[in-house]
């Protein structure tokens, strides 16, 4: 603004005295013109002609001054709404900065979260660089009290899971304790697994019943979903269990080797099998084929 007024001032003092010496020319024009009055007629009506054209001239020069005051005006006006939206912008952007800061409400962990990633189809915890959008969650302040596991069950199981059902959680961090947790929900509908496109799975959420100090937000888990209980259930590694025509049996190991069991097998979770007949608490059983020995 400074500048602009500096500019203005410069132009209006050179127009100024441009005036001033219009004016005197015109003055010097007149005199020439009483002088004129005692010479020939070509001589007045040269001073004549003179006279005129001063007076044109300084004319000419008032008006550039008025035209440019306006136009200074103009100009100033044009300025000062320029520097008030760029100052409303200013205030805007001050503010937004201003509310950048996030002051947490109770003690805790920050956790970034995880957004697609620009550019790609994958997904990944929110970094420094990123390209975000209006109403982007970027980190979230967990609530440590209470626990979930967000995992994914497969398109072919997911009919066997229902929200209420007991859970088993493990750590991968710490492989020895296990945690129980119970199913909270399972998605309606199935995405596509992040790194497999042609699989699909369904989202489920795990609230963990335990609170205990090693359990951290973003910790990797294992959750196996207890779908149907037998109790006193003798298992057996599925593995084990081996089909020979319309005969189910097992290789039992005996004191000169190992003998063949038929046995009445039960329900399975695709690792275990429940025996129902053919086998006691203690028995020691073979995972090898042994028949194709």
């Amino acid at each position: 603004m400074r500048k602009t007024e500096a500019q203005q001032g410069r132009r209006r003092a050179e127009l100024a005295m441009q005036v001033e010496q219009k004016t005197a020319a015109r003055d010097l024009a007149m005199i020439s013109l009483q002088k004129a009055e005692y010479g020939s007629p070509v001589e007045r009506e040269e001073a004549q002609i003179n006279i005129e054209n001063a007076k044109r001239a300084l004319t000419q020069a008032q008006t550039d001054v008025e035209a440019q005051q306006i136009i200074d005006r103009v100009e100033m006006t044009n300025r000062e709404l320029r520097i008030a939206h760029r100052q409303k912008n200013y205030d805007r952007s001050l503010s937004d900065y201003e509310r950048l800061s996030v002051h947490a409400t109770r003690p805790g962990i920050v956790v970034y979260e995880r957004i697609r990633k620009r550019g790609t189809d994958r997904q990944g915890k929110v970094t420094e660089g990123d390209v975000v959008w209006g109403g982007t969650s970027l980190v979230s302040l967990p609530e440590l009290d209470s626990m979930q596991v967000y995992t994914q069950v497969g398109e072919m199981d997911v009919q066997l899971v229902k929200p209420g059902q007991r859970a088993l959680i493990r750590l991968e961090a710490f492989p020895g304790p296990v945690f129980h947790g119970v199913v909270r929900h399972v998605s309606p509908m199935a995405n596509e697994l992040e790194y497999a496109p042609n699989v699909r799975v369904f989202e489920m959420v795990v609230d963990i019943i335990e609170q205990d100090e090693r359990l951290y937000p973003g910790m990797s888990a294992s959750v196996e979903v207890i779908i149907e209980t037998v109790p006193e259930a003798l298992t057996i590694p599925l593995g084990a269990l081996r089909r020979r025509q319309d005969r189910t049996l097992v290789y039992r190991e005996t004191e000169d080797g190992f003998e063949v069991v038929d046995v009445t097998p039960g329900a399975d979770n695709g690792i275990e099998i429940v025996i129902e007949e053919g086998l006691s608490e203690g028995d020691v059983i073979s995972l090898a084929d042994l028949g194709l020995l």
